[in-house]
């Protein structure tokens, strides 16, 4: 009896052990890879996408999801693997892991906000927000709603938005200007992929002003002249162009045509390799117009290429190139009509940048850009060329922590036109801080040195607050925002012209003692102002864009 119950005993331990010996022999072959997602400012972010693609010939896929306080946890057999984390307000962090069998590795990201996406604006604050967060009104245009719309032409896409009209002479190729919030077409300064492409004096001419390669428009309203000096007296507009995001190539033809022998076409590639990711197109438009000498054609190449050294430090290059004849068949001023009169006009940007982080809470960013501008006009009075140079550096330093930032910046302008060239700098500081998940306070201010209308110093202020959060709504907000005491921050345009002829004579004299090339008036940026300004109002957001419902008084 005894011996037949040990006999039980002991088969009863041996079959347990058989049936733990799979289980434990595969917790001893499973690989694991854990870690937390956080953004700049070391918050969680929750519901990232992570996957884990195999590199073999099964090309097998595991996923999972960041959980509420950004942790996740990857189960995978021994092999290869390329781990991705995709969130649609971050930009894509990627790496490669050989794991053995029973091995654990952690992975730690600090994401950085994608600034092509229309959850986070680059261009109201120093530093990459948040759409909730921001304390000042802001529109933004993607891809999408220009290819909902077919609109191939930046100027009417910017018309769109609330708060800006659209001035335009003639047909193709008239001059075309924007005017925000009722400002003067030459109050709004505009940016393609950070570079500065106003002419001196703040002018932009958008009649050449394609869609082609353009991801992401960004409308900035109200003054931000300390942050951007004084062609931002009514706002800001901001060009993104794409980038390229695809391990597979990704090609776009496009063509399209009708009367007036009217045609238009084209192209489009990009895609990642490695660390280097590009994007490049190229488009034509043509039309003979409805009559005599009214013809118009206009051509546009744009790349964008960028090299990813880690995840926090990246090169990138971008280059943009509008050129258009536009036939003139009216009569001039003070002139004649004249058979073969034309407006040639020529816009390109280019700019580099590096964007690298020092520790674990610096982000910086180094910038070099050029902008030029050439019209040649033929009429009756025969060839008249003008070009216009915009070149500089820009330096910026963010000091990120919990819930907040200090950024500071140096900018440094050469200016050239017509006139003799004129050197520009400023330096502007920016403190951003997030109390609780509603209200978000920003302060800072700029100083701008012209280089022949003296210094400016102009302080801002600006405060956002969450109201109400839903399940439609993104946010309702409270938004207040105090810009003053000087909006043009290179102090030009005095109230009257004796005054004016008095400015400019004192300036040269000062400026001749220490540079033989004083600047002179042809180079005009914005006005003289000593005002305050002070918006406040009420907006909202919704997904999967941004839409301002109700706003702003100021």
């Amino acid at each position: 009896m005894r011996l037949g119950l040990l006999s039980a005993f002991v088969a009863g331990i041996l079959s347990g052990m058989l049936l733990a010996l799979p289980a434990f022999t595969a917790a001893q072959t499973i690989a694991t890879i854990n870690g937390t997602l956080t953004d700049p400012s070391g918050a969680a972010v929750v519901g990232a996408r992570i996957n884990a693609l195999l590199l073999d010939s099964s090309r097998k896929i595991t996923s999972t999801q960041s959980g509420p306080d950004g942790k996740f946890v990857l189960a995978l057999s021994s092999g290869r693997y390329r781990v991705s984390v995709k969130h649609s307000s971050f930009t894509p962090a990627e790496q490669e892991f050989a794991l053995a069998a029973g091995e654990t590795r952690t992975w730690d990201v600090r994401l950085a906000l994608e600034p092509l996406s229309s959850k986070v604006v680059v261009s109201a604050t120093a530093e990459p927000s948040l759409v909730e967060t921001l304390p000042v009104p802001v529109d933004v245009i993607t891809k999408r709603d220009a290819d909902e719309r077919e609109e191939i032409w930046l100027a009417p896409m910017l018309a769109t938005a609330q708060g800006v009209s659209l001035g335009r002479t003639g047909a193709y190729g008239g001059a075309a200007s924007i005017f925000v919030d009722g400002g003067n077409s030459n109050f709004t300064k505009v940016l393609v992929d950070g570079t500065p492409v106003n002419v001196p004096g703040g002018f932009v001419d958008f009649s050449n002003f394609t869609l082609e390669n353009v991801d992401k428009i960004e409308i900035v309203h109200g003054a931000s002249s300390a942050l951007y000096g004084s062609d931002a007296m009514t706002g800001v507009v901001q060009i993104f162009t794409h980038r390229g995001t695809t391990r597979t190539p990704q090609l776009t033809l496009e063509g399209d045509g009708g009367t007036f022998k009217t045609g238009h076409g084209g192209a489009q590639l990009s895609g990642m390799v490695g660390a280097f990711d590009y994007s490049a197109a190229a488009s034509y438009f043509a039309t003979n117009g409805q009559g005599a000498n009214d013809a118009f054609r206009d051509t546009t190449l744009s790349g964008n290429f960028g090299w990813r050294f880690s995840n926090t430090n990246t090169l990138r290059a971008t280059v943009r190139s509008d050129a258009s004849i536009a036939e003139l068949p009216g009569q001039p001023s003070l002139g004649a009509a004249t058979p073969g009169a034309s407006n040639d006009l020529n816009d390109v940007s280019a700019n580099l940048r590096w964007d690298f982080a020092t520790g674990e809470h610096w982000q910086n960013h180094l910038m070099g850009y050029e902008s030029r501008n050439q019209d040649l006009s033929i009429s009756s009075f025969g060839p008249f060329l003008t070009k216009f140079n915009r070149a500089g550096v820009d330096e910026q330093s963010a000091y990120q922590f919990r819930n907040g930032s200090v950024t500071a910046g140096y900018v440094f302008e050469e200016e050239t036109g017509p006139a003799p060239t004129r050197h520009n700098q400023a330096g502007y500081v920016e403190t951003r801080y997030q109390f609780g998940k509603r209200l978000t306070v920003i302060a800072g201010g700029r100083a701008e040195a012209n280089g022949a209308f003296g210094t400016r110093v102009v302080p801002r202020v600006g405060v956002s607050y969450a109201l109400r959060y839903g399940q439609d709504l993104v946010a309702c907000f409270l938004r207040a925002r105090h810009q003053g005491a000087r909006d043009a921050a290179s102090g030009l345009w005095p109230r009257s012209e004796a005054r004016a002829q008095q400015h400019i004579q004192r300036r040269h004299r000062s400026v001749f003692r220490v540079r033989p090339r004083p600047c002179v008036r042809d180079l005009l940026p914005e006005r003289f102002s000593r005002h305050r300004q002070l918006r406040i109002g009420v907006g909202q957001c919704k997904l999967p864009g941004i839409r301002r419902k109700l706003f702003q008084h100021g």
